[in-house]
């Protein structure tokens, strides 16, 4: 059975993530959904009871692509310099951030909103956030002086990457210079003595 489900989750979800990205949380409703994604309405409550069921399903899914996607790019560098290590860390980040992302960004954005209002969604930012931290401090320990900086580096690149992803189309730096700043002050906080500039 759950293999039969995966298509029709499948494509709720993504009807629902055109739906939250296109018209906000507003414009995302059960009814609006089942057309959307070309069911009844009693189908769709077969899989998603509530609207904040299929919020929390697409925000998990999200989530799930991101960590994904950073653990994939991170066995690629275990044994790597810290420079090596930092270097890839922020050029996938940058990719990652920087590409043609402006949909994943409004779809992020939105989720910051609903979270302001809605405890479920709240946790699940916050349970995404931890996680997050801890894949990075999972990538970065190794190569830094102490686990305290490695604290501080990884406080430094999550809202910097953060708000990169929304800043980045009205940044007039160069991508080159962009990349160079983060990665030596990613590694003037892990403890390389690498001076900055």
């Amino acid at each position: 059975m759950p293999q039969s489900k995966r298509p029709v989750t499948d494509a709720i979800l993504a009807s629902a993530e055109a739906l939250l990205r296109d018209h906000g949380d507003h414009g995302l409703s059960m009814r609006k959904l089942a057309t959307e994604a070309g069911i009844s309405l009693g189908h769709l409550q077969h899989y998603y009871k509530t609207k904040n069921d299929v919020l929390v399903a697409l925000i998990d899914r999200y989530f799930s692509y991101c960590h994904t996607a950073l653990s994939e790019h991170a066995a690629t560098f275990q044994h790597t310099s810290p420079r090596e290590r930092v270097q890839r860390l922020v050029a996938f980040g940058l990719t990652f951030v920087g590409g043609d992302l402006s949909d994943m960004c409004r779809l992020f954005r939105e989720f910051w909103a609903l979270a302001t209002r809605n405890d479920a969604i709240d946790r699940c930012l916050n349970d995404y956030y931890a996680a997050h931290r801890q894949a990075l401090l999972d990538m970065l320990t190794p190569v830094a002086r102490s686990e305290a900086s490695a604290d501080r580096a990884v406080t430094f690149l999550i809202p910097w990457f953060e708000g990169f992803s929304v800043t980045h189309h009205g940044m007039k730096s160069d991508d080159a210079d962009t990349e160079l700043l983060v990665i030596e002050t990613t590694l003037a906080l892990l403890g390389d003595r690498i001076s900055v500039g």
